[in-house]
């Protein structure tokens, strides 16, 4: 009984000092980003949440980007792709940035599209999941 008095006397303890070692502070991110998604590229991070964009150069000071955004997203570079579906159509626009997300570019998705995955870039073309376990893709290219 009092091996066990000790361990747990012990567990307390190193519990108590290993949780004062983080010193955490309020960087003016997304509220309640425990479970976001953390998407970034050599200049920026991003986390799509709550229909905004947030965007930060050093991970301390955050601004958003009014734009209504989904965890659909992908970053390469300076562009940004989003695919979002639109609360008053519920209809799904597909949204590109090729300027870190200061100006966008909203088209339709093509036809026969009625949910999405993930989505992700490369030299020839954007390619959409059909669905979050789809295995069947659908790749098309955005022309300006």
């Amino acid at each position: 009984m009092k091996n066990l008095i000790c361990t747990l006397a012990l567990l307390c303890f190193l519990v108590a000092t290993a949780s004062s070692q983080f010193d955490w502070k309020t960087t003016g991110g997304p509220f309640g980003s425990g479970s976001s998604l953390l998407f970034s590229n050599e200049t920026y991070a991003f986390i799509p949440e709550n229909d905004f964009l947030y965007r930060s150069q050093d991970g301390i000071h955050w601004g958003n980007i009014e734009r209504n955004v989904s965890e659909y997203m992908f970053v390469h570079d300076d562009t940004l792709i989003n695919i979002v579906k639109e609360k008053t159509s519920g209809l799904f626009r597909f949204q590109i940035s090729v300027d870190d997300g200061d100006s966008w570019t909203v088209k339709s998705l093509p036809n026969g599209i009625d949910t999405y995955g993930d989505v992700i870039m490369c030299s020839h073309g954007i390619y959409l999941a059909q669905g979050p376990k789809a295995r069947r893709y659908l790749g098309f290219l955005v022309c300006s």
